[in-house]
């Protein structure tokens, strides 16, 4: 009987093992993909609420840290200290009171963490 036990232990242990390493080599996949193909790193910024800007999202571009100032950021994109890969264009769209950020309009995005 114990016998039976270890023994499903050990392949419930090695199923979950090998779906979590899948998983995670998927996602790194997708985030390369994101990058190679003309994504940027942003981080996700609420330091500025008291601006008037609910979110912003922190990029380095040739070596600058520069705000933008998303339209339409979904839900799950919204919490401080996420960290994306995504494509984007500059907008005109100005639906704020936020002066901080450059107004952009996501194309694509991944959620790194």
């Amino acid at each position: 009987m114990n016998k039976i036990l270890r023994t499903t232990a050990v392949i419930a242990s090695t199923v979950f093992l090998s779906a979590f390493l899948l998983s995670s080599s998927c996602e790194d996949r997708a985030v390369k993909r994101a990058k190679m193909e003309g994504g940027v790193k942003a981080v996700v910024t609420t330091a500025y609420v008291s601006d008037g800007c609910a979110v912003l999202l922190e990029v380095e571009i040739d070596g600058e840290k520069q705000l933008l100032l998303p339209h339409e950021l979904a839900e799950q994109f919204r919490k401080n200290g996420t960290v994306v890969v995504m494509k984007y264009h500059s907008s005109r769209i100005q639906q704020t009171d936020c002066l901080k950020g450059q107004p952009i309009i996501i194309d694509e995005i991944v959620k790194i963490k």
